[in-house]
């Protein structure tokens, strides 16, 4: 649900987030099948794609992510954080799952990605829009390489921020008409994103979406969130990064100011 008396609106659950956009026509093709947790889907949608994430419905920081795959039959690797398990078993695999889960967590259960990867590590795209008057912008997009060993790229879990046409280029080897046309492309989901949200939440504001892109180069939308960090732009572009704490500010102001 959205969160009450903070300078703009957020939207903490990432189901309901992801329930919205998938009614979108344009946006629906760009999100990975994600349900809600329960034991039969996990394998239902092991056996369908062979691996997935579960994420909790709330919070950030990529902290309570787990990836399941299915390496046989009835054979499962877990990785979190830098941890890899292997379990035998689908009562051994949810009894396993369950202890590792955050407590008192309610669960995802998203489509497992083969994601590009630079120097054998997997990368996303974090894309940032702002709403400082009447119209939203596309203030700026930076890719987060993940940590050695890591299964998320989030700069909390030690993740690296690089430039997009770096990480593009290195991934996949593309030039730069190319890595212009995915560009675009991300510009174009994300102000479809902000227009599809902000019709069911006219009080957000601030967007960020984590974006990424398969070893096939397909885009796919991860997450949106509501409430993004932004430290990622000070190494990969200052002076973008001083806008968007521009922005940002205004964007509190004018929400005090309508609270009181």
């Amino acid at each position: 649900m959205t969160l009450k008396r903070l300078p703009f609106q957020q939207i903490a659950s990432k189901w309901l987030k992801t329930y919205i956009m998938s009614q979108d026509d344009e946006l629906s093709r760009y999100l990975p099948q994600t349900a809600r947790w329960h034991p039969n889907v996990l394998f239902k949608m092991l056996k369908q794609f062979g691996s997935v994430y579960l994420k909790p419905d709330k919070g950030g920081g990529g902290a309570g992510i787990i990836r399941v795959k299915l390496t046989d039959s009835h054979r499962y690797e877990v990785r979190y954080g830098i941890r890899r398990q292997v379990i035998v078993g689908e009562t051994t695999l949810i009894s396993y799952l369950r202890r590792r889960m955050q407590p008192h967590k309610r669960y995802l259960i998203q489509q497992g990605i083969r994601l590009a990867h630079v120097d054998g590590r997997p990368f996303d795209i974090r894309v940032v829009l702002q709403k400082p008057r009447d119209q939203w912008i596309v203030m700026g997009m930076a890719a987060k390489v993940a940590a050695k060993k890591k299964i998320v790229t989030n700069r909390a879990n030690g993740g690296i921020a690089a430039t997009v046409p770096k990480v593009l280029q290195a991934g996949f080897g593309w030039r730069d008409e190319h890595v212009r046309l995915v560009e675009h492309v991300l510009n174009r989901i994300a102000l479809r994103t902000a227009a599809v949200l902000s019709t069911r939440f006219p009080g957000l504001r601030v967007l960020g979406l984590d974006v990424g892109i398969d070893v096939r180069g397909n885009v796919w939308i991860f997450e949106v969130n509501t409430r993004p960090q932004f430290r990622l732009f000070q190494q990969t572009d200052p002076v973008r990064y001083r806008q968007i704490v521009r922005n940002q500010r205004q964007i509190v102001a004018d929400g005090r100011k309508r609270l009181n």
